[in-house]
């Protein structure tokens, strides 16, 4: 599992957001969450609107490829675990 160093909780498990996910949690409003996706291999946990799936082509996101990854991971934001509780 990834860990990101939250100046609010310390090391922490990390979570990925799309950008639009990201600007929602940055404005403290409710996650419009569509997507969950979580990469075993990697650790990674990933969620994404329905905007992110659409524009990358991600039909079938629940055997995401490493090359899926890459046509997402500029638009990903890795946050606190914690914080998004």
């Amino acid at each position: 599992m990834a860990l990101i160093n939250c100046d609010k909780h310390g090391k922490q498990g990390v979570i990925h957001l799309c950008t639009h996910l990201h600007k929602q949690f940055e404005k403290k409003t409710e996650l419009d969450i569509t997507h969950q996706i979580k990469k075993d291999l990697s650790g990674m946990t990933i969620y994404l609107c329905d905007e992110c799936v659409d524009k990358n082509n991600l039909e079938n996101i629940e055997i995401l490829d490493f090359d899926d990854l890459q046509k997402i991971g500029d638009d990903l934001w890795p946050i606190c675990g914690k914080c998004l509780i």
